[in-house]
């Protein structure tokens, strides 16, 4: 049997257990269930509709095991707390997820500035904007700058952001998140003087936990954005936080970011369906 076969044998195999725990546990208490599979990922989307009649619409959407190198662990998968989500027993607070936009309300310097990186820094005297920000398309094109005709030339160098704000209420019993769509490039994060890491590369999307940095009342990041090595590229690249910016908060236990999560919606008589609540079913291998 070809390594191909045996997953995708393991996965359906998985998925049909899946089905009769649920199923079982469904009819000993007089339920009904509808039974969705999907699988996709971006790189190969493919999908595979099953299903039952019902009143109960349960909808897995599972990793491709081939596809992005990631196996079904049903170990992580509770038969307790699938039946529970599968009922709607389970409470919102336990495993909602909460995605606030972050753009509003930063503050920009042109220039390096690394004592910015410190809470105590003061930043009364720097620009006010909201994000996605470019700061090269605001200068002066000249064939002289350092990104050259071919980099779009305009301006490049360092620039800091910083941002002021206040923690969610409950962020000593969640995992929180600060989710950038994409910086460029180098950049630098802090949060209340904790240095988070170092994104080199300027188009991708990247995040760090940060609950563990936060506080009660004011907290403050900082973000140096280094794109002063010229010329580094063939095309207009720009500089800054040019994409979106995202506060995410979950439980505990939670999907990770991007990773792979069991959707289960309960349909009521009257039509009207519950919150989903969503559990991790695999984890991706991959690294971005």
């Amino acid at each position: 049997m070809s390594q191909f076969t045996y997953r995708i044998f393991s996965f359906t195999i998985f998925m049909v257990l899946s089905f009769a725990v649920i199923s079982t546990e469904a009819k000993r208490n007089g339920e009904n269930f509808e039974l969705g599979f999907s699988t996709y990922n971006q790189d190969f989307s493919t999908a595979v509709e099953t299903r039952t009649n019902s009143a109960l619409l349960l909808s897995f959407e599972v990793c491709h095991p081939i596809a992005i190198g990631c196996e079904a662990q049903s170990n992580l998968i509770q038969k307790d707390r699938l039946l529970q989500l599968a009922q709607g027993q389970l409470r919102n607070d336990d495993s909602s997820r909460s995605r606030t936009n972050f753009n509003k309300n930063w503050k920009f310097f042109l220039g390096d500035e690394p004592t910015a990186k410190s809470p105590a820094y003061n930043d009364a005297k720097w620009r006010k904007l909201t994000l996605p920000h470019d700061w090269s398309i605001e200068g002066k094109f000249d064939e002289k700058n350092p990104a050259k005709p071919e980099g779009g030339g305009l301006p490049t160098g360092i620039g800091w952001y910083r941002k002021d704000f206040i923690a969610p209420s409950n962020f000593k019993n969640r995992l929180i998140n600060i989710e950038f769509d994409g910086v460029y490039k180098n950049s630098e994060v802090w949060v209340n003087g904790h240095f988070l890491g170092k994104r080199p590369y300027g188009y991708s999307s990247f995040s760090y936990e940060i609950g563990k940095y936060l506080k009660v009342g004011k907290n403050t990041i900082a973000v140096k954005v280094d794109n002063s090595a010229q010329p580094d590229s063939r095309w207009y690249s720009g500089s800054g936080i040019y994409r979106n910016v995202w506060l995410t908060s979950t439980a505990k236990v939670a999907v990770e970011n991007w990773g792979t999560f069991v959707t289960a919606n309960l349909v009521k008589a009257d039509g009207s369906q519950s919150v989903p609540k969503d559990v991790a079913v695999c984890k991706s291998k991959r690294k971005f």
